[in-house]
This record gives structure tokens, C-alpha cells and sequence, in this order.
């Protein structure tokens, strides 16, 4: 089996994180890290956070291989 066979699913994550909150995160992070913060290899995952879709929801592979 490849891994382009596998299918994938939306699940929930919980409960949505405001706008306000999202923006907080951008903020703190240009002031500890300056303007640029966003090319920073190891800030990669606030970088998705604070630009990134905004919906609840993630992909997670089918455990069913019919």
C-alpha cells in the first residue's frame, strides 16, 4: 500500500480559537522575535496558527483499507 492510497477525513479539532487570540499570538511573537518572526524555520507551526485557514478542522488518514 503507497500512501497516496490512503483516504482522508475531516475530524473536529475543538473548540475554535477567536481571531482575537490568533492575532495576540502575531503580536507577541513580532515583539519577542521582531517584525520578521514568520521566517523563522522553528516558529513554522505559529506561522501556520496565525496565517493559516481558520476553520476547526484537520485531515486525518482513514484507518479503514477497504
Amino acid at each position: 500500500m503507497s500512501l497516496n492510497s490512503i483516504r482522508r477525513t475531516k475530524i473536529d479539532t475543538g473548540v475554535a480559537v477567536k481571531a482575537a487570540k490568533i492575532k495576540d499570538v502575531g503580536d507577541i511573537l513580532s515583539a519577542h522575535f521582531g517584525e520578521n518572526w514568520d521566517t523563522l524555520p522553528n516558529l513554522k507551526y505559529y506561522k501556520l496558527v496565525v496565517e493559516g485557514p481558520q476553520n476547526n478542522e484537520i485531515d486525518k488518514p482513514d484507518s479503514d483499507f477497504d
